[in-house]
């Protein structure tokens, strides 16, 4: 059973049950739940490394697409708290944003 206090446990739970299911869509791109899993296991291992912590507010401007959804889920592993941003905001409400949101990385 995945801890229920962290989302990104059930990308594993979906892995072992379900390893080949599509698991996100971008376009023309698949990729299955084992794949997402792996993808997101090495960049919370990554994340980690670069010394992302368990409740550090981090800055995600990135567009959607596959890299997208494994990079949420592996700050979600990681224990970070996402501050989400949309890149196409601008950059005055990109600074108040981030400003505001104070994130550590």
């Amino acid at each position: 059973m995945p801890d229920p206090r962290n989302i990104a446990e059930l990308i594993s739970s979906c892995a072992a049950a379900i390893p080949d299911r599509p698991a996100v869509m971008d376009g023309a791109r698949t990729i299955s739940f084992k794949e997402l899993d792996q993808e997101v296991s090495l960049l919370a291992a990554g994340l980690a490394g670069a010394g992302i912590t368990p409740g550090m507010r981090v800055a995600l401007l990135v567009t959607p697409s596959i890299e997208f959804v494994a990079l949420t889920f592996a700050l979600f592993r990681a224990g970070a708290i996402i501050v989400l941003v949309d890149p196409g905001i601008g950059a005055m409400n990109m600074r108040a944003c981030l400003g505001e949101a104070r994130p550590e990385a």
